[in-house]
């Protein structure tokens, strides 16, 4: 058997690395003796020729033995790497999917919760203009960022113990308790971390993520508190995201007090090294928008190479969104935020049941018309199906369904792969 010729081992577009050695290598120089060799090994996927992930653990090979690595998929038919290494171990790195996703709100954080039991690696980016409940009171009398969703991110990317994690998300009684009434006990322990680093916002949610054992990075989408306008549809201006989402008034457009705050150190990177990029869900003019609207963002999800996807939300919300399908959403980004920004919407196409409709409905919320076809005439691709969950008197994005949309389509159809010439790997030898 010729090196080029190796024995793969192919299911539909998944990797098998395999090892050759001199033995079965026949046509391959330097042949040597015919030592046992052991051999642990991942089956992994694959996109784009990025990484391979696989771990090989090669014993008692003599020098004069040749160990190659052969990879095979639908688009790469190459000997990729040889090795040779005696007695070590070869790591090429395995690499989970870069997921960043931008927003705010309990929309975030629960989608958070559900794609953390997959194989991603997660960033959430996070919105810095809330001003209402404990983190309003909180940003006014300390100056700090608001910390509630950064608290709700992190909760939900937790793998601490329960009684911790209860304890991080305990809400004193707003009637009975005095000064604390009404804080979050998590709000309160990332301002005294905060404080004990002498502001270090990052370095605070870095102790924070440690301690709560979180799988992911939460990072805020600027360091400065953001102070959200909104020119409403009688051509009134209301400050404050807390007014603006209490108002009756249909909103016309949203913006930062300041255009020129700086994101956060590693927000761009992050985004630039995605593999996806998921917008929302969340309240459009209040959670989605305005960590889009931060300086530089915007501009940094246009030129990076993942693919982004903006998730629409379930339910048009009373006061923001009264009346809206899906191609409003979309269209309502694009208003301030121009096109091409991303190329996907998950548009979900189940109704709640029908106790849960009156529910909604009492409240001004209806469930958002899935045209899909109005969307795919704006020009972009539709991401359709039953994306609904229900409980606890709420609907919410099954997170893991849209997890497992995710998990298919970062695996293109063979069809769709082109042949690349090369392939790059991480690589490391440990002793």
């Amino acid at each position: 058997m010729g090196c080029g010729e190796p024995p793969f081992s192919v299911e539909a577009h998944r990797f098998h690395v395999l090892l050759i050695s001199a033995e079965s290598a026949h046509s391959c120089p330097a042949n040597g003796s015919s030592q046992t060799e052991s051999l642990r090994l991942c089956r992994a996927s694959h996109l784009k020729g990025r990484t391979l992930a696989a771990y090989a653990e090669i014993s008692s090979v003599e020098n004069s033995q040749k160990v190659w690595f052969a990879t095979y998929s639908c688009y790469l038919s190459r000997i990729a790497e040889q090795v040779f290494r005696k007695g070590q171990t070869m790591v090429i790195a395995n690499r989970s999917q870069r997921v960043v996703i931008i927003g705010g709100g309990h929309g975030l954080s629960h989608l958070l919760r559900g794609l953390k039991r997959l194989p991603f690696d997660l960033t959430a980016v996070v919105a810095t203009s809330d001003d209402g409940g404990s983190s309003g009171r909180l940003r006014q009398q300390f100056g700090t960022l608001p910390p509630g969703d950064l608290r709700n991110c992190l909760l939900a990317l937790s793998d601490a113990d329960p009684l911790l994690q209860r304890l991080f998300d305990h809400r004193f009684d707003a009637d009975n308790g005095g000064e604390l009434g009404g804080h979050s006990l998590g709000n309160l322990m990332l301002l005294a971390m905060a404080q004990r680093q002498g502001g270090g916002v990052l370095t605070m949610l870095e102790q924070a993520s440690q301690l709560l054992q979180v799988r992911g990075r939460v990072l805020p989408v600027t360091l400065e508190p953001g102070n959200l306008w909104a020119e409403m549809a009688d051509g009134s201006t209301i400050e404050g995201e807390t007014s603006i989402a209490s108002s009756p008034l249909a909103i016309r457009k949203v913006g930062l007090a300041s255009e020129h705050h700086a994101p956060t150190v590693g927000v761009l990177e992050a985004i630039q090294q995605a593999d996806v990029i998921l917008l929302g869900p969340g309240s459009l003019y209040t959670s989605v928008l305005p960590p889009l609207l931060v300086s530089g963002v915007a501009n940094a999800i246009r030129s990076s190479s993942a693919r982004k996807i903006y998730v629409c939300n379930l339910m048009t919300q009373p006061g923001e969104t009264d009346g809206y399908t899906a191609s409003d959403h979309v269209s309502a980004m694009e208003a301030h935020l121009g096109k091409s920004l991303f190329s996907e919407v998950v548009v979900n196409t189940r109704m709640p049941n029908t106790s849960m409709l009156r529910s909604y409905q009492c409240s001004g919320a209806v469930p958002v018309q899935a045209d899909v076809e109005k969307v795919k005439a704006m020009g972009y691709v539709p991401l359709c199906g039953a994306y609904i969950e229900e409980g606890e008197g709420i609907v919410r994005h099954h997170a893991e369904r849209i997890g497992s949309m995710l998990s298919r389509a970062l695996e293109p159809a063979p069809s769709c792969l082109p042949l690349l010439p090369t392939v790059s790997y991480d690589y490391a030898w440990a002793s």
